[in-house]
């Protein structure tokens, strides 16, 4: 299951990195992402002044995708998580995998209401309010993903030394 997971994922990321090609100018040189970060009203509008309607549309439909994205790579922690909580040997620790699990569940959550602020911004209103809401969310976002990665490797390495501390007891 995880391995079909990761394969979309890849796959994701290639075609959203294809159509993001379009968005990525001077104001906003990482395309999506810089959009995530827009910040204020001045920004967007410069933003949408430089993408033109093809890169407004690529914008569109990276956030559209981002919908199926942020599941899976959401899924993908969690189900990482889960199996290190299984793992041999973490009976005293097994909590804090399964706190990484509802991390992840919480970080694909505020993806999608970052998602939300930057469809009103694409569409709906020039308020400040939703800028300013998309950027948070994304500062949020973006770190509940760099903690659950962190976690993720020291658990991995955590599992790896129990294993090699009782094998080594066993001989």
């Amino acid at each position: 299951m995880i391995r079909m997971l990761i394969m979309l994922f890849l796959i994701l990321s290639i075609f959203m990195s294809f159509i993001d090609m379009h968005a990525k100018t001077e104001i906003t040189p990482l395309g999506t992402i810089s959009f995530e970060f827009i910040g204020s009203i001045e920004n967007l509008e410069l933003a949408m002044i430089a993408w033109g309607d093809i890169g407004r549309t690529s914008i569109a439909l990276n956030l559209g995708i981002d919908f199926l994205y942020l599941i899976i790579y959401s899924a993908i922690l969690a189900l990482a998580f889960y199996r290190l909580s299984n793992a041999p040997n973490v009976n005293n620790i097994r909590r804090y995998y399964l706190s990484g699990v509802w991390l992840a569940v919480v970080v694909g959550i505020i993806d999608i209401l970052e998602n939300l602020c930057l469809i009103q911004l694409l569409y709906q209103t020039k308020n400040e309010i939703w800028a300013i809401a998309a950027y948070n969310l994304a500062i949020l976002k973006f770190t509940g993903i760099a903690v659950c990665l962190i976690m993720l490797v020291v658990g991995y390495l955590y599992v790896k030394c129990s294993k090699t501390h009782i094998t080594k007891e066993s001989n």
